[in-house]
């Protein structure tokens, strides 16, 4: 405070007057204008999951597709004999099986085939070498379809020799066919007969 202050109402340095009343509020001033967005503040902590909802009800039934083309079956085709053959030594290449086989439908088919042969051997119960073909053709083709060669030689007392020959085959076909199992003796040195006798030939159309 200045040394030279005098109180305006007493007139005196130091006041000694009652402090003055203060007068009434005035009317709030017009608002001043808005200040520029502050920056964004960093993103909460995310809130727990809520309650799964409730199950839909279920839609429509959609248009049922169109039926789709019938599947066929196979087809069994099978023949067997017990009758033993002539003798097959120097008879040539003679047919022990044949079978007849069709397809279900128009196309390409497919055909598994099975067949074996059983074949007696009689010897004198010397060294014998011999060579025995088995052959599985189709009436429509000039070669045959498989060939299985039995080739031996064998030095034993025993007088009756037996092979077994298996033979498993896939074909395809569209239009019917006759399959036939045929038996050739090239060479049979030591051998005194051949004879087919259980055999048997099967097919599956697919």
């Amino acid at each position: 405070m200045s040394p030279n202050f005098c109180c305006p109402r007493c007139f005196n340095r130091i006041c000694c007057c009652p402090p003055v009343h203060q007068g009434p509020k005035g009317d709030k001033g017009v608002p001043g204008i808005q200040g520029p967005r502050g920056l964004r503040g960093p993103p909460g902590i995310p809130g727990p999951q809520g309650i799964q909802g409730a199950t839909g009800p279920q839609g429509i039934q959609g248009i049922q597709g169109s039926q789709g083309d019938p599947g066929t079956s196979p087809l069994f085709f099978a023949t067997s004999t017990e009758e033993p053959t002539d003798q097959l030594i120097g008879a040539g290449e003679v047919p022990v099986l044949t079978l007849n086989v069709s397809p279900s439908s128009p196309g390409a088919h497919q055909v598994k085939l099975d067949s074996t042969v059983e074949l007696f051997l009689v010897t004198p119960g010397t060294t014998n070498l011999h060579e025995i073909r088995c052959f599985l053709r189709r009436n429509d083709l000039a070669l045959p379809l498989a060939t299985l060669s039995i080739f031996s030689t064998i030095a034993e007392d025993s007088t009756i020799l037996t092979h077994i020959p298996n033979l498993t085959w896939n074909d395809t076909i569209a239009t019917s066919v006759t399959y036939t199992v045929t038996i050739l003796v090239v060479f049979s040195g030591g051998i005194n007969s051949v004879i087919a006798q259980t055999r048997a030939l099967n097919a599956i159309v697919f």
